[in-house]
């Protein structure tokens, strides 16, 4: 009778905790409903997922691509290389406008620069999965290629090494020159200027390096979807100088002005004195490390 009892006053304390209990959840529910009625301004919500959706749908669509820059490498000598000097530091000091807002640092000393003095013939923005096929029409269109007819000078190769002349004593390449032009242009992805020198050269030789340009820009057939070329219709040149804004930026004005200093400087002979010999064609893709080398003459 003793269990009885004692079973049946603990289930009546039980009742009896369990009413004070749904009295204290009846009320914290009251309070919370309460509290709901009133705008919450204290959280911010989720981000939507359709976002994140967007995303993966954009990616998915977007193919990878290869940047490749097409250049003919010249390597001058000592000499030739402190006459591009003195010649650069000769036209900044005479024109303020360059001298005040840009400092201009030759291709051989420009720690930023991983391609020394060169002409550029293309840059191209292709599809990675289309390299390959890209690549390989256009070094058997170059093979085709009639080449410049009559013998091109011989070149010493690394003319700066006495190794270099050791092991690689001659070799034929196409000599070009220098106009007695030089003039000052705007970078086409950077604000930084360039001291260009326009080169010299016979009618054939002009003829088949622009056939080369064409065959990266123009004549290359591939299945899929087109490359995108970067527009280089100026004339065949090599920067002798880069010029890293360090002040103000010239306007199109100001940069006219300058062309017409230059123009009227006497630096004509020490230009025209020197020789540029060619004769590689450069494919950087991507890293600067991964190149492909061409010969020009296969001689």
């Amino acid at each position: 009778m003793d269990l009885i009892q004692q079973y049946v006053s603990d289930s009546d304390n039980g009742e009896t905790q369990s009413d004070s209990e749904r009295e204290a959840e009846a009320a914290e529910a009251a309070d919370t409903e309460d509290f709901d009625d009133q705008p919450s301004n204290f959280s911010l919500p989720p981000p939507p997922r359709i976002l994140i959706y967007s995303q993966q749908y954009q990616n998915m669509l977007s193919k990878p691509r290869a940047l490749l820059f097409t250049f003919i490498p010249w390597m001058p000598s000592l000499v030739v290389l402190r006459k591009l000097e003195l010649i650069v530091e000769q036209v900044i000091s005479q024109v303020p406008a360059l001298s005040e807002n840009y400092n201009f640092v030759v291709p051989n000393k420009d720690l930023g620069r991983y391609q020394r003095h060169h002409i550029t013939i293309a840059l191209i923005n292709q599809e990675q999965q289309q390299e390959p096929l890209y690549l390989d029409n256009v070094i058997q269109m170059l093979k085709a290629l009639p080449k410049p007819k009559g013998e091109p000078r011989k070149k010493t190769r690394d003319i700066n090494s006495a190794l270099g002349l050791i092991q690689n004593p001659t070799k034929y390449s196409l000599p070009l020159g220098f106009e007695n032009k030089l003039t000052v242009e705007k970078g086409r992805l950077t604000t930084n200027l360039f001291l260009t020198a326009h080169l010299k050269m016979t009618s054939e030789n002009y003829e088949y390096l622009q056939s080369i340009r064409d065959i990266f820009v123009k004549k290359v057939n591939i299945s899929g979807p087109p490359p995108i070329f970067q527009d280089f219709d100026s004339p065949l040149h090599i920067s002798i100088a880069t010029g890293y804004q360090k002040r103000a930026k010239l306007s199109d004005e100001a940069l006219l002005e300058a062309n017409e200093k230059i123009s009227a400087l006497d630096i004509g002979k020490t230009l025209c004195d020197i020789t540029v010999d060619i004769d590689e064609l450069c494919v950087q893709k991507g890293s600067h490390r991964d190149v492909l080398t061409l010969n020009l003459l296969d001689q």
